[in-house]
């Protein structure tokens, strides 16, 4: 039977959301795909022929862009428009789109929804010039070059 959406928490926003775990074809997929090409083929040709392999492979074909077209739609939250695929390939990209969706959700109604991505969102930090210098200082004394602030940028 067809599995549920799972729930999980949106990695910007925090608010939960439902998304298709599943990426690729399963073996059911597989079956109901041979199944359909075996109907196709008594109901076109009315004999067994070779030609129900096409048929076979079209529905291959199908199934698995349906399925992976599902997973990679249900994985930008709904709320915010985080995308995780997106912030890993263009993370700049993927912080416009976010800052576009939040923008339309200040304007419109979205702010008295229960799924408003503004309520959950978590406050801005900056760290200040002494702690920055502290740091420094620290990493200086440790003499790893990895811990500067220069080298998480």
């Amino acid at each position: 039977m067809a599995k549920k959406p799972d729930k999980c928490l949106c990695a910007f926003c925090r608010l939960e959301r439902r998304i298709y775990r599943k990426k690729h074809i399963s073996p059911t997929n597989i079956l109901l795909a041979m199944i359909t090409s075996l109907a196709v083929m008594i109901g076109v040709w009315q004999a067994v022929d070779a030609r129900v392999l096409v048929v076979f492979v079209f529905c291959l074909a199908i199934s698995e862009l349906f399925i992976q077209i599902r997973w990679r739609l249900t994985l930008a939250c709904p709320f915010c428009g985080f995308d995780p695929v997106l912030y890993v390939k263009n993370p700049q990209e993927a912080a416009s789109r976010v800052r576009v969706k939040l923008e339309r959700a200040k304007e419109g109604t979205a702010l008295l929804s229960v799924h408003n991505p503004w309520t959950h969102l978590a406050p801005l930090t900056k760290k200040s010039r002494r702690n920055i210098l502290s740091e420094l200082e620290l990493a200086k004394e440790k003499g790893d070059s990895t811990s500067l602030p220069s080298a998480q940028i």
